[in-house]
């Protein structure tokens, strides 16, 4: 399809072709509370507050209101530090629209579950937590629980979605916080376990093995399908009722099929963005790689820009169906413009420190155009 992709780019987004406006990065403010990588973002709009969670064990809860009352450069602190897991954070989500839910995991296996107040409510240097039951329950399928890699909450539904490295797809039915409180107890910790799907075999191997997933999101176009992306450099479109993949892509197609099994994880996918116009999801890939797929054809990617980074890309946004965002490994955040993917339109260094990995994840708040790196 690569001969095809001016024609396809060119039918990414039917929009006004008027002048562009005008972008630029520039710093505003720095998040500084946590002692190691952090890891993940997820943005609570009801309270107008970000949470992030980090290797250091911790997740901190910061308040976006008045975030602008200073022009200058500013750094700000969080309203809250969330304590109870005890080891590293990959990832965090936050509940249905509506919900004061977050769920964190990482490492142990475990899903935490926390009930998150406002800023108002907390008294930011003295003791408040134990006016509050904050951590609600946690969900986990056995003692032994395997690293989880990404958690995803159905848009609408009472479902959250977690990926683990035993190469299990586990599906939890949520309710709300004062549920949670009410019918919480050490003893019933799985009884909102619902599936559990282990039917995706590795590409790249022959002897019965699962390959793992790494990353998930629902599609936007169809909430009752997921895109996940595998170790083995795959993607695969999934049908959440059924548990059924529908789909495959694979993200190495351009590379021969005779590479070796371990560098096809190199070429894994590490993130996703979905357009809303259109059935298009971006992909970046641990290879430095930005991929376009269009579920509406099935037999291979549509886009290919292999020089989007230097390293692994680690985080992607897109802004009016028009726009990406590109996060690395790199350190370098870039702007592109899909309609011409071939250079970025704005290029800038979102760390000054490069250590062996760096930059992990991003989000886009579309009102204020502020982009949050961590």
């Amino acid at each position: 399809n690569n001969s095809d992709d001016n024609n396809n780019n060119n039918e990414i987004v039917q929009k006004d072709k008027t002048q562009a406006p005008t972008f630029s990065f520039n710093d505003c403010i720095e998040l500084r509370s946590h002692f190691d990588e952090v890891r993940k973002l997820t943005y609570l709009p009801e309270m107008n507050s970000l949470i992030s969670v980090s290797e250091d064990c911790l997740i901190k809860v910061w308040s976006l209101n008045n975030l602008f009352s200073n022009s200058q450069f500013q750094v700000l602190e969080p309203y809250l530090t969330l304590r109870g897991h005890t080891g590293p954070l990959y990832c965090t989500e936050k509940g249905k629209e509506g919900s004061s839910l977050i769920y964190t995991a990482g490492n142990e296996g475990l899903i935490q579950i926390w009930n998150v107040p406002k800023q108002d409510e907390v008294k930011q240097y003295g003791p408040s937590e134990s006016l509050f039951n904050l951590n609600v329950g946690f969900y986990q399928k056995s003692e032994e629980g395997e690293i989880i890699w990404d958690l995803k909450h159905h848009p609408t539904s009472d479902l959250l979605v977690s990926l683990s490295s035993d190469a299990t797809i586990n599906y939890w039915k949520t309710t709300t916080a004062e549920e949670y409180v009410q019918a919480f107890t050490s003893e019933n910790f799985n009884e909102n376990w619902l599936l559990s799907s282990r039917n995706k075999k590795a590409n790249y191997l022959g002897n019965g093995e699962f390959a793992i997933p790494t990353r998930c999101d629902f599609l936007k176009t169809e909430n009752n399908k997921m895109v996940i992306g595998f170790n083995d450099a795959t993607v695969s479109i999934m049908d959440v009722e059924t548990g059924a993949f529908t789909l495959n892509y694979n993200t190495m197609a351009q590379q021969g099929s005779n590479v070796a099994k371990v560098n096809k994880v190199l070429y894994q996918p590490n993130c996703f963005a979905l357009a809303n116009s259109l059935p298009l999801i971006y992909t970046g890939l641990e290879d430095s790689s930005i991929k376009v797929i269009d579920l509406r054809y099935k037999d291979g990617i549509v886009t290919n820009n292999t020089n989007a980074h230097t390293d692994a890309v680690t985080s992607l946004n897109l802004l009016n169906d028009i726009y990406l965002f590109s996060v690395s490994h790199d350190t370098i955040i870039k702007m592109w413009d899909v309609r011409k993917f071939n250079d970025p339109i704005l290029t800038t260094v979102g760390s000054q420190k490069k250590w062996d990995e760096a930059m992990w994840d991003s989000l886009l708040f579309e009102n204020s155009l502020l982009y949050c790196v961590a």
